[in-house]
């Protein structure tokens, strides 16, 4: 009874996440090279090192056209809330139903890769900055330290992010100081303006 149970809740559950890729069909992002930006996804993803650097070199050149699509993949929400309850029921199953029913994994997000090919992209202030500054509106945004993250990712124009890097390190909160630290690392001279802001956070305990 129990078991049967199981498979049907993982039944439904799988069901709702085919519904929500269904509905929200996902941009393959613009092309370099004859592969749209999704496929060079795929590439920096799961093949060798070789075709991991083609596709770093390949959003490199795409620069600004491709923030559009990271962003997309960055913040796919295709229900964490539903795959990491899936994945404990499918957990359970018996190794019949197993095979039957597919595993996913909240780990079997792009989201990582996504972030990794935006820093190789360096876009400029002028492209990712309005995305940044709704989740930099406030330190209680969910996004907020993701945002502070990404502040050292931005190429031409830099120094338009300082100002919230600079408030970030004067904030109580250590993770969020700890996020523009390690942006003002990536932007190096772009961020000499906030060496005062960051001395100050490295004598504050």
């Amino acid at each position: 009874m129990r078991n049967r149970r199981l498979a049907f809740i993982a039944i439904l559950a799988a069901g709702a996440l085919a519904v929500c890729a269904l509905l929200r069909p996902w941009s393959s992002g613009p092309s370099y090279q004859g592969k749209s930006a999704a496929q060079w996804l795929k590439l920096y993803r799961s093949s060798s090192i070789a075709e991991r650097e083609d596709a770093r070199d390949a959003f490199k050149a795409l620069g600004d056209q491709a923030v559009p699509y990271l962003f997309s993949v960055l913040t796919r929400s295709r229900g964490l809330s539903l795959l990491r309850p899936y994945e404990k029921v499918w957990s359970k199953l018996q190794q019949p139903l197993r095979k039957i029913l597919p595993r996913v994994s909240a780990g079997d997000t792009n989201s990582e890769a996504a972030k990794a090919l935006l820093s190789d992209a360096r876009p400029s202030a002028k492209v990712l900055m309005p995305r940044l500054k709704p989740w930099l509106s406030s330190p209680e945004h969910p996004r907020h330290g993701q945002a502070l993250l990404l502040l050292g990712y931005v190429g031409e124009g830099a120094a338009e992010g300082v100002p919230f890097v600079i408030r970030a390190l004067q904030n109580t909160n250590r993770y969020h100081r700890a996020f523009a630290t390690q942006s003002i690392w990536k932007l190096g001279a772009e961020a000499r303006a906030a060496v005062p802001a960051l001395i100050g956070a490295l004598d504050d305990p």
